[in-house]
């Protein structure tokens, strides 16, 4: 236990107190400024990720959205537009069950 009424030594207890705090706060300061530093890093290839996000989503818009299936109110269509052809109904001659049909079995169920 220092001796409390020793001058000399309470001055030298509280310039090491104060170069320990000095230091600690040297390091605490060069800390703060890496991180300000990070921050700023991060920061900027936040925005240029963005900035590439938006790239690709601009290139990519044209194959994602579908096309107009009818042009804006009051201009002529752009390729004239037909009805897909009718296929003919199947016929029941066209029916081929390969001799399978329960119908075609005469020895019942």
């Amino acid at each position: 236990m220092p001796d409390w009424g020793d001058n000399d030594a309470l001055a030298a207890r509280n310039a090491q107190l104060r170069d320990t705090l000095d230091s600690v706060m040297r390091e605490v300061e060069q800390r703060a400024e890496a991180l300000k530093d990070a921050q700023a890093a991060v920061a900027a290839l936040s925005g240029r990720a963005g900035s590439v996000r938006e790239q690709v989503s601009g290139a990519m818009a044209p194959l994602a959205e579908p096309p107009a299936v009818r042009p804006p109110h009051g201009q002529p269509p752009q390729r004239l537009t037909r009805p897909a052809p009718r296929r003919p109904a199947p016929s029941d001659e066209d029916e081929d069950f390969g001799g399978n049909s329960i119908m075609n079995r005469g020895d019942g169920w």
